[in-house]
């Protein structure tokens, strides 16, 4: 099952499993527009559970990112999701991350994939 997460500011929704999720009330921040805001699976507060359509699952077998931090401990991102967290500034080159089917982590900025962000953060913060 996946636990499907709506932004109540911009309503931006992003899929996680629900397993790394416990139950209660948790703090999170929104990719998008970076509103801080709570989310409570027991309760269905800004999330609900849903079962990963056809779609969600070829998303899955391009595999998912870690990233090498405490605060970041049991959640893999999709790309975009990562790209978030770098151009919010959460993640920056140093950041070690874990693409997905490698073997060991790597600098952010040393990650073909990530450059993209990267630059879009450079240039919007100029």
């Amino acid at each position: 099952m996946k636990l499907q997460i709506t932004c109540p500011e911009c309503n931006r929704q992003s899929l996680i499993d629900s397993g790394k999720v416990p139950l209660g009330k948790i703090k999170t921040n929104c990719n998008t527009c970076r509103k801080q805001f709570f989310i409570d699976k027991g309760q269905n507060v800004n999330c609900c559970l849903v079962q990963p359509s056809a779609d969600s699952a070829s998303e899955a077998e391009q595999g998912s990112w870690k990233i090498d931090r405490p605060e970041f401990e049991g959640i893999e991102y999709d790309l975009n999701g990562l790209g978030g967290l770098i151009r919010s500034g959460m993640v920056t080159g140093g950041t070690r991350v874990l693409a997905p089917n490698a073997n060991q982590y790597r600098e952010a900025s040393k990650v073909k994939e990530l450059r993209k962000f990267f630059e879009q953060k450079e240039k919007r913060d100029g």
